[in-house]
């Protein structure tokens, strides 16, 4: 007779997981229209991008080579969120032969037409340097000559970025476009011519003759005379000097009771 079979032993517990094994890289995005120095931008798509044709980087210069018609590059400022009236924003672009800089939800701006500036980045779009001077008290010869006299308006009412000094009448100029205006008036003991003009502090002659002659009449006094002239400098030291070599008599003298006075203002 067979024997009852034996019981069967349980099952042992299952051992824990091992750990997962790290991920393998990203494959390498897809970039449409590749070419050297395009900038990246994104499609929309997971892993694309779009190699920009008119937008272009190389190290040194981002480009914005777009152009179509009488247009040319144009990027946009975004507007500030608070104490701003513009709509929008700010364009700036490229339109024929004008750098245009302008609000881009009523084209409100201004321009800088190219082909009338100065090679070689030569023209100052901010020019910002004056010089008022005048005499506060009278400058007196009170024998000799007026020829080659400096004359000195010891008085600077407004400047800026124009030194000038009250003590030898020269006023330092960097280099720009500057209009040059100056009148002076005369209390003379007699009748006769007086010329004067703009020199730099080597005494060479800069600005055109100014020529006033006194009216024959019971008073001595002269009119002011006026000088107005555009110098174009590097860069010069300038003063105003007398010219003729007419005799000074006893109590002449230059007025500061009429607008005798020098005005230098940069406009490039």
């Amino acid at each position: 007779m067979q024997g009852a079979a034996g019981m069967q032993g349980t099952q042992g517990i299952q051992g824990a997981v091992g750990p997962q094994g790290p991920q393998g890289a990203t494959g390498a995005a897809i970039i449409l229209n590749n070419a050297d120095n395009r900038v990246l931008t994104s499609t929309g798509t997971a892993g694309e991008a779009n190699a920009e044709q008119n937008l272009t980087f190389d190290g040194t210069t981002l480009k914005m080579m777009y152009q179509s018609g009488d247009e040319g590059g144009e990027f946009f400022l975004n507007k500030p969120v608070s104490n701003s009236t513009i709509v929008t924003g700010i364009t700036i672009d490229v339109y024929q032969n004008k750098l245009r800089i302008f609000q881009g939800d009523s084209a409100k701006g201004a321009y800088i037409d190219m082909t009338a500036l100065e090679n070689s980045v030569g023209t100052n779009l901010a020019p910002y340097r004056y010089l008022y001077v005048t005499r506060n008290t009278t400058q007196t010869i009170s024998s000799g000559t007026w020829a080659n006299i400096d004359v000195i308006f010891n008085n600077v009412v407004a400047s800026s970025g124009i030194p000038y000094d009250t003590s030898t009448g020269v006023a330092t100029l960097l280099g720009g476009v500057y209009r040059i205006t100056a009148q002076i008036a005369w209390s003379a003991a007699s009748t006769y011519l007086f010329q004067w003009s703009c020199f730099d502090s080597a005494n060479n002659q800069i600005g055109p003759v100014v020529e006033q002659i006194q009216p024959t009449s019971s008073s001595n006094n002269t009119s002011p005379s006026h000088l107005d002239f555009i110098l174009n400098t590097t860069g010069k030291f300038v003063k105003i000097r007398m010219l003729n070599s007419t005799n000074a008599l006893s109590g002449e003298y230059i007025r500061s009771d009429l607008n005798t006075g020098m005005i230098i203002q940069q406009i490039g």
